[in-house]
């Protein structure tokens, strides 16, 4: 259903402006925006199980400000970096669900309170956007 709804935004895109006929607009979609898809896949399973969490944005933009910042500021291996992320979204992740689980706090309330203290984490790291300039990867 997902798949069939993109191809039909893409069609009425394609009919309102001549631009998206490009070839390359269509590959261009799946090369910047592979993280929403991803986010969106497990999103959509999320919700299909009957659950909901709020907080994917906010650990999406701190694990991407975290790992600027440390590439950046601290000139980390992009590796290490990578798996130091991952590691900290699977932590936040593993901590509202042990909220959700073992409290009782329902998963709106969590995720939602998950997402805020996320944002609030980017602001710590930096107010600003920090551009990568470390293209080893």
């Amino acid at each position: 259903m997902t798949v069939l709804l993109f191809f039909v935004v893409y069609a009425i895109g394609m009919i309102l402006n001549p631009a998206m006929r490009d070839p390359q607009v269509f590959f261009n979609l799946f090369r910047t925006s592979t993280f929403l898809l991803i986010s969106a896949i497990g999103m959509t399973f999320v919700i299909i199980s009957g659950g909901i969490d709020l907080s994917v944005s906010g650990v999406v933009a701190l694990t991407t400000v975290a790992s600027a910042a440390l590439l950046r500021d601290a000139g980390w291996n992009p590796w290490a970096v990578i798996v130091s992320c991952l590691a900290m979204g699977m932590a936040l992740g593993a901590i509202m669900g042990a909220f959700i689980t073992y409290m009782k706090v329902q998963p709106f309330i969590a995720t939602l309170a998950g997402m805020w203290i996320a944002r609030g984490l980017c602001f710590f790291i930096s107010d600003d956007a920090i551009p990568i300039t470390n293209w080893d990867l």
